[in-house]
């Protein structure tokens, strides 16, 4: 689909903030933005019950490490929302949920999609129409320049990802969205509203 990236990163005391409430969870700060973003979609659906689309890396045996290539799986996050649901509910509800579903990575995505007998609308995801990743850039090597000439990225795989991207102690939110159902000022609204949910967050945990 046609889509576009709104990305906004995170100050330095916005991080910090809610990677001590990750610590006090005893998670990460990953889990602690995806259950704002949790929080966000059930303020917006009034579902109490968000799924959401992720990414297992799928390297999970010793052999495949030095092996070049992407090892990738499609895991789904369902995870429960109540309107009486405190932060550390959610919080912990998006941990588990990544669990349960990390258990069972290695498991292919489309044997699921047969085994349930689950058929789709051409041009439409199967099970979740949101995904949320998470990207870990490593560490700049000693000597070695790196130069990002890829172009701009005009397309959407869903209707809307939620993508953290880590960078030399740095965090960078992208909202993917697909531009056939969604204008900018939604999306700006969106964001606009999930950093106002890590300032209660951090204020009011």
């Amino acid at each position: 689909h046609a889509g576009q990236t709104l990305e906004v990163a995170l100050s330095e005391p916005q991080a910090d903030g809610l990677a001590a409430l990750a610590r006090a969870h005893h998670t990460s700060l990953y889990t602690v933005l995806l259950a704002s973003f949790c929080v966000l979609m059930h303020r917006y659906t009034g579902r109490e019950d968000i799924v959401i689309g992720s990414v297992s890396a799928g390297r999970d045996r010793e052999q495949l490490e030095p092996q070049i290539g992407p090892y990738l799986n499609t895991v789904v996050l369902r995870v429960p929302v109540r309107n009486t649901a405190t932060v550390a509910d959610v919080i912990d509800a998006v941990a588990q949920a990544s669990t349960q579903a990390l258990e069972h990575a290695s498991y292919p995505f489309d044997a699921l999609l047969d085994d349930l007998k689950i058929r789709t609308p051409a041009n439409h995801s199967p099970v979740f129409d949101i995904q949320a990743n998470h990207v870990s850039m490593p560490a700049p090597q000693s000597g070695l320049r790196i130069t990002d000439v890829s172009p701009p990225d005009t397309t959407a795989k869903f209707d809307l990802s939620f993508q953290v991207v880590e960078s030399a102690g740095t965090h960078l939110i992208q909202f993917i969205y697909n531009t056939h159902l969604f204008r900018a000022a939604t999306i700006a609204a969106m964001r606009d509203r999930l950093l106002a949910i890590h300032d209660a967050f951090r204020r009011d945990p």
